[in-house]
């Protein structure tokens, strides 16, 4: 078995609430990106699937929740 550990590189907000419990831990802050505005694009015609719509509204909360703390 591998002693090595996994990393990832994510958007902050899908990690925020890991690393506030402690079950993710920060490593190389200096290489942090940019932040980036992004567009969720879906057919107009069509209706939304309970899981598409759950993820718009995650989405636009986190983002909520980042500019009301200074962070985007």
């Amino acid at each position: 078995m591998s002693d090595l550990t996994p990393a990832v590189l994510c958007p902050r907000l899908f990690a925020e609430a890991s690393l506030a419990a402690g079950q993710l831990v920060e490593i190389l802050p200096q290489l942090s990106g940019r932040t980036r505005a992004f567009s969720v694009v879906y057919p107009a015609h069509r209706g939304l699937s309970a899981a598409s719509r759950a993820l718009i509204d995650m989405l636009v909360a986190a983002r909520a929740n980042a500019n009301s703390r200074g962070q985007v």
